[in-house]
């Protein structure tokens, strides 16, 4: 098995009848939550209408997420009968900041492979046994950067 490349993980796992199925590890259930509420009315020349609403999306990848917060105020007085004063103001914040699983992984990653080291930490790109470069091996790559 090493011959076509495969990490020493790889075979062991293989050999124990140990695989992962890693679309099923990113994939999820989409979710989408949204609340709304607006009252408006009038009172003698006073016109007036004010919402308020809050979206959550969870998309079908782990952590792609999407949340927003939305307010809106419009106010109109007549004045005289030739003047009306009117004000529409808007309200938006957005979070757009979760960072989603690298669904490209699901295709290059083995089913062999393994999540965790022995000793129990996540491993780090590659689930092919790859704990991430050497402190020795960083350092040289960065001395070759300069």
């Amino acid at each position: 098995m090493t011959r076509i490349g495969f990490q020493d993980v790889e075979v062991q796992n293989y050999l124990a009848g140990k695989s992962i199925d890693w679309y099923d590890k990113i994939m999820q259930t989409g979710f989408r939550n949204e609340q709304n509420v607006s009252i408006s009315g009038r009172n003698g020349g006073l016109n007036y209408y004010w919402s308020i609403g809050r979206t959550s999306n969870e998309g079908i990848i782990v952590g792609e997420k999407f949340e927003a917060l939305r307010s809106r105020l419009n106010l109109d007085a007549k004045v005289n009968d030739w003047l009306t004063v009117g004000m529409n103001t808007q309200f938006a914040k957005r979070n757009e900041g979760f960072i989603p699983a690298d669904q490209n992984q699901v295709f290059s990653s083995s089913p062999w492979g393994s999540e965790f080291n022995d000793e129990g930490t996540l491993l780090r790109i590659s689930p092919q046994d790859d704990p991430g470069p050497e402190p020795h091996l960083l350092s040289y790559d960065l001395l070759m950067m300069i």
